[in-house]
């Protein structure tokens, strides 16, 4: 806190919730890619979790310190130049002129055309998925000891698998290898089928349903998963797609968030709370105490972890690249988990919420974890940039980097309370699976293909 003459006080938290939603004016108004923007997304959820943390200030246990503040302003700095650097990059392979002129056309002219992916292909992937599911949804509940997997006994069997799950730290094995594989079939599937039907929506007003057949075991699955973050990057996942798919109709000039998804995402916010209150058993914890512990308390985490130091890694960026060094074959890497851990209250209530700056911070220092930052924001970027110049053109590698743009936006959007970046873009295998199984059902079996509206051109670039 900042105290001038012993007259009044100015504390760090407001001045952090100031300067947040500054940044999150300047990445909209200053940013080519506005509402697509790293820097936006990363803005974001700072000014929600520092807005709580001072309309709460008092019930939480201190103030922040001005390191934290430099910390967390530092890092949105080094995100809009990485932005910057990015969007002034061409990435784009330069092409004849008369040939530019014809790309321009085709994308002109996708703004009527639909995407299509042939019936029976969208049947027989839904009835696959659906029988995994079911099989996971049966193994789960013989796994938590629970003969009846009735849907009667649904929430008492998520529940004791959340319980499960955390305890064996996520790993529970529900189905064999091939099984567990065609789970990240259905999530890509999902993401592609979602894609699609919202572009058919908004660019040529047709709305073609069973498209959308392989969401309802993709539900399924990820609602035995019992991780409510699994759903909140769906609910993500399409909000990123209206925006896309509005800025390429639109030329960037205006986007409309139709009201029924905003009262979606409300019903959902309300849900998510609901739901984590119930599964967890803790209605004791008073709404604002748990509003808190997942919103503020991360950051007052981050404060706690920069004035007390932490403990030096046994392995080189041991909680940053965890997943590589597990990987590569080296075995209890695990990372400091417990390093957010920290009471927060004055309630005593304690959380493990970090920022997405913690692990890098304390794997390589400050400097090193700026470093890392501005390189994600220039790469990530540079994929969003490709991505965009795919859209509407009928290539698949906008199908395959459709999952891709939704992490790395994901990621810093969840900047504040957790580091998607080592569970996402520091995970090889995943990473790998995601790429080449993403391959593997666009250009081997889905096949989507735009239907033209009388302009045979469009085939020969296809």
């Amino acid at each position: 806190m900042i105290k001038w003459d012993g007259v009044g006080v100015i504390y760090m938290i407001y001045i952090l919730f100031i300067i947040t939603t500054l940044f999150l004016c300047i990445a909209y108004k200053g940013s080519r890619l506005k509402f697509l923007s790293p820097t936006f997304w990363a803005s974001s959820l700072f000014v929600l979790c520092t807005f709580i943390y001072c309309i709460t200030f008092f019930s939480m246990n201190s103030d922040i310190s001005l390191q934290t503040l430099l910390v967390i302003v530092t890092f949105l700095i080094v995100t809009y130049i990485g932005e910057y650097i990015g969007m002034t990059m061409n990435v784009t392979i330069k092409r004849n002129s008369g040939r530019n002129r014809k790309l321009k056309n085709i994308l002109q002219a996708a703004k009527y055309s639909t995407i299509e992916i042939s019936f029976w292909k969208i049947l027989l992937l839904t009835i696959v998925y659906l029988y995994i599911a079911i099989k996971r949804y049966i193994n789960l509940a013989a796994v938590v000891g629970n003969k009846d997997a009735g849907l009667l006994n649904i929430f008492s069997i998520m529940g004791d698998a959340r319980t499960k799950f955390i305890k064996t730290n996520g790993k529970i094995v529900l189905g064999n290898v091939i099984e567990n594989q065609i789970v990240y079939f259905s999530e890509i599937t999902t993401y592609i089928v979602l894609f699609i039907f919202i572009y058919n929506s908004f660019c040529a007003r047709k709305r073609k349903y069973y498209i959308l057949l392989p969401l309802v075991p993709d539900l399924i699955i990820r609602m035995i998963s019992t991780s409510r973050t699994s759903f909140i990057i769906l609910m993500f996942s399409i909000l990123i797609f209206i925006i896309v798919i509005q800025y390429k109709k639109n030329n960037f000039n205006k986007i409309k968030i139709p009201k029924r998804f905003a009262v979606l995402g409300i019903i959902f916010i309300i849900a998510f709370f609901v739901y984590g209150r119930f599964r967890n058993n803790i209605y004791s914890i008073p709404i604002v105490s748990y509003i808190q512990s997942y919103t503020s308390a991360s950051i007052y985490g981050l404060d706690y972890l920069l004035i007390n130091g932490w403990t030096k890694n046994s392995y080189f960026g041991k909680n940053t690249m965890y997943h590589i060094l597990d990987f590569i074959g080296i075995e209890n890497a695990n990372p400091q988990m417990g390093s957010g851990m920290v009471t927060f209250s004055k309630s005593t209530l304690r959380s493990n919420l970090i920022t997405s700056l913690m692990p890098p911070i304390m794997d390589f220092g400050i400097w090193g974890m700026l470093l890392l930052r501005f390189i994600a924001a220039l790469l990530s970027t540079v994929l969003i940039k490709k991505f965009l110049s795919y859209v509407g053109s009928g290539s698949y590698k906008t199908y395959i980097l459709i999952y891709f743009v939704v992490a790395v936006l994901y990621a810093y959007l969840l900047s504040p309370i957790g580091d998607s970046f080592r569970d996402y873009f520091f995970n090889p295998d995943l990473m790998l699976r995601y790429l080449v199984y993403g391959f593997l059902l666009v250009k081997c079996f889905l096949q989507p293909r735009i239907v033209e509206k009388d302009i045979s051109f469009l085939r020969s670039e296809s």
